[in-house]
């Protein structure tokens, strides 16, 4: 789903384009207030977050710096297909993410977070560990030479493809989509185990940053692939044409809320107006033009 979402969203943007007479710059927003909160333009010609904005009468880059948190786990996609967010993000959001202090993200079509205890994250992770991730044998290749697979079948080479990765620890295993049926039974327990993995209490990820892509209507968009229309509320600053927009703090958290809290698409209608908008979380290990 997520793989022919992020192609359809490059498909989307594309007709977009055909039907404009200019392109506009990019610009990055960082709402203060809900009450006051305005799309500020500015240049994003450097992608990397700086530590000071500086004065200057053309705009600058003004990403507003952040912390990042470490990763001790992560599972999803990697490689592969492409986003309308590339140059900002990974396009590929992680099916689980596990930060240092306990923050568990998942993906199940939309994000939910929960805070583990020192006793659920060693649960968790001895859970993979019991099924011989770190006992298995792969050099990486995903070719005969491989361990991670068993091509005793035939083996044919193939490009382009996305990787199905699992990161703990010291170890990261990737597996090769379009060999993935030749992946070795011990990998396909933990594929299993993960995909299925939920823990109780979760609650709708409350993103902090996000990142928007704004085309004004939504006539060229066919049929089939109309997405949801929802209405933008008066609380939230009024939405311009722009190619890329970055939005924090409480603003990002009631925006993505109107997305289902997921990496999502719709119509919006702003003061009678039509907008395609997408939107794409940045996760808290996410440093801007960073990946």
């Amino acid at each position: 789903m997520k793989y022919k979402f992020s192609v359809l969203f490059i498909c989307i943007i594309f007709i977009a384009s055909c039907n404009s007479q200019q392109t506009l710059p990019s610009v990055v927003v960082s709402p203060s207030s809900l009450p006051t909160a305005t799309f500020t333009p500015v240049s994003t010609q450097t992608l990397a977050p700086t530590k000071t904005p500086t004065p200057s009468i053309t705009p600058t880059p003004t990403f507003p710096p952040y912390p990042v948190k470490n990763v001790i786990f992560k599972y999803g996609y990697d490689g592969g297909d492409h986003g309308i967010f590339d140059q900002f993000v990974n396009p590929h959001l992680p099916k689980i993410i596990l930060y240092s202090d306990g923050l568990l993200i998942i993906d199940k079509d939309s994000l939910y977070q929960k805070v583990l205890t020192e006793q659920e994250i060693h649960s968790f992770l001895s859970q993979i560990e019991q099924r011989g991730f770190n006992t298995i044998d792969t050099n990486q290749q995903h070719d005969p030479t491989d361990k991670l697979y068993d091509f005793s079948n035939g083996y044919e080479s193939a490009f382009d493809g996305r990787y199905l990765c699992v990161s703990a620890e010291e170890k990261r295993i990737c597996a090769y989509e379009p060999v993935m049926d030749n992946v070795i039974p011990s990998m396909k327990n933990i594929f299993k185990f993960l995909d299925s993995y939920l823990p109780s209490n979760t609650t709708p990820y409350q993103a902090d940053r996000i990142l928007l892509q704004v085309i004004e209507g939504s006539d060229y968009l066919p049929q089939e692939y109309r997405p949801t229309q929802i209405k933008w509320t008066d609380d939230l600053p009024p939405l311009r044409k722009t190619p890329s927009l970055f939005v924090d703090g409480e603003t990002a958290a009631k925006i993505f809320a109107l997305f289902d809290y997921s990496e999502s698409w719709k119509i919006v209608i702003d003061k009678d107006k039509e907008y395609t908008v997408f939107v794409r979380p940045v996760l808290p290990h996410e440093a801007i033009g960073q990946w």
